[in-house]
């Protein structure tokens, strides 16, 4: 079950992803069976019940295309790329995205490996358009911590940066109407 960008105001957009799901017979990389150096070969065929929840909170900075168009600035097919300044051009948003996963598998007697967390995420979405993006670029910065039951244990921490530029070269004769760097 999902849904995607519902506005619960002009800056805040609600999203989630929810499943439960039963595999069969599924292939698991368990231990050392999942090391680098391990082989194809070497994994654990069981049964598995799993289950993910996540609910994104996404709230959309007043800054330019927000600030030019409202919330349709986070949605219109192309947007002019005016310049690589985060307070002018494209849409900036900060996401915070709550979760629970789980998993049990039949080879542990099902006993349940769990997580609760959340990611605290920052983007700014430069592109002249969300597909066959020509020019601008997309850079996010991740934060998701976790534990399995958010009492005395040890919290973990993964970080993500990711940045995409993209440069337009111009058509390539009667080949291409397009060619993006």
């Amino acid at each position: 079950l999902s849904a995607f960008n519902y506005a619960l105001s002009p800056n805040v957009l609600f999203s989630t992803q929810m499943y439960q799901a039963r595999f069969n017979d599924s292939p698991y990389y368990l231990g050392e069976q999942g090391d680098n150096n391990s082989s194809f070969e070497s994994q654990t065929i069981t049964n598995s019940d799993e289950q993910k929840y996540k609910f994104e909170f996404k709230y959309l900075l007043p800054w330019g295309a927000v600030k030019d168009h409202g919330l349709k600035g986070a949605f219109l097919p192309s947007r002019d790329v005016r310049n690589a300044s985060p307070l002018a051009s494209g849409v900036r948003s900060i996401l915070l995205t709550p979760f629970y996963s789980s998993r049990a598998l039949d080879v542990y007697n099902d006993r349940k490996e769990q997580a609760y967390g959340f990611t605290l995420g920052f983007d700014w979405d430069n592109r002249d358009r969300a597909r066959n993006t020509t020019r601008g670029s997309h850079t996010s910065l991740n934060l998701t911590t976790g534990a399995e039951s958010w009492q005395s244990e040890e919290l973990w921490l993964k970080w993500e940066f990711q940045n995409s530029q993209y440069y337009s070269l111009g058509p390539l004769g009667d080949w291409f109407d397009q060619q993006v760097l």
